[in-house]
């Protein structure tokens, strides 16, 4: 009996034995070909850029969570003027829910962030700032700004009300960012920037002063000047432009002057006393024959 039990109890273990070791091996066959999967799926994705190697490469694979189709991508540091070329080829698209790896050389940035710190070297070093263009299947543009290259190996391209943004786990935090506020405020301070303020017209017609209007007093009125200071009175800010041409005199007539009536000068007389003289009595012989006038022999 007690060699029957210590079979029986052998069986069973061998077999339990078996069985475990039959299910390990089912396991092991299912994770391989998983595995091998995932790395079919690597080699088979599609790049953004050119595939590349080396310490100025960035690689991150970026899904399209935007639900439109992107037609679109351009890199570029933060000191540069303008986008470089469309880094998908012509009538390629990055559609809804596609995952690809993006390939930027960041040779020429990172070159460039060198040298402006060597220009200043007590200053704190400045780290490159990258931002990327989206274009869209709808000739929408958008940005993501600082994109974490270097810190990210995957990110979640999304689309909010008002920004686009991403989603990615830090390489160096281990934490997982979320950077819509973020682009929000860049939203923000870029519209600060371009605000022009508003030309607001306004109708006169409709406007009520309640301030006193000033008036000159009217002992001092500029059109009262003497007209021998004709320059003081033309206002000092007319241009010489606004001067009148000079004008030819016209001909002037003639001014016939009229004699004017000269009343006579009326000399009173001067009274003059009469001479008084006294007759003379001499006795004047006077011929018979003549005119005169005898009486007692005495001609008057």
């Amino acid at each position: 009996m007690k060699k029957n039990l210590i079979r029986t109890m052998t069986a069973a273990a061998l077999a339990g034995f078996l069985l475990t070791a039959g299910g390990y091996g089912v396991f092991a066959e299912e994770v391989a070909p998983a595995a091998a999967q995932d790395q079919a799926e690597e080699t088979e994705l599609k790049t953004i850029g050119e595939k590349a190697e080396g310490e100025t490469i960035f690689a991150v694979k970026l899904t399209n969570s935007t639900e439109k189709d992107i037609t679109g991508i351009a890199v570029k540091g933060s000191k540069e003027d303008e986008y470089p070329e469309n880094m998908l080829e012509e009538e390629d698209v990055f559609v809804q829910g596609e995952k690809r790896i993006l390939y930027y050389d960041a040779a020429a940035v990172i070159e460039a962030n060198k040298a402006e710190n060597e220009v200043d070297e007590n200053r704190p070093l400045i780290r490159p700032i990258y931002n990327i263009q989206v274009t869209f299947a709808d000739e929408t543009v958008q940005e993501l700004h600082s994109f974490p290259f270097g810190d990210a190996e995957e990110a979640e391209v999304c689309q909010g009300e008002e920004v686009l943004y991403i989603t990615y786990t830090s390489l160096a935090e281990g934490t997982e960012f979320n950077t819509e506020e973020a682009e929000l405020m860049e939203k923000q301070l870029a519209e600060e920037m371009s605000f022009e303020p508003e030309q607001i017209t306004y109708d006169q017609s409709q406007i009520v002063y309640d301030v006193p209007v000033y008036q000159e007093p009217a002992a001092q009125p500029a059109a009262q000047e003497p007209a021998a200071q004709p320059a003081a009175q033309e206002p000092a800010a007319q241009p010489a432009a606004q001067e009148p041409a000079p004008q030819e005199p016209a001909p002037q007539e003639p001014v016939v002057q009229e004699p004017v009536a000269q009343e006579p000068v009326v000399q009173e007389p001067v009274y003059q006393e009469p001479v008084v003289q006294e007759p003379s009595f001499e006795p004047v012989y006077m011929d018979p024959a003549g005119d005169g006038c005898v009486t007692d022999g005495l001609t008057y």
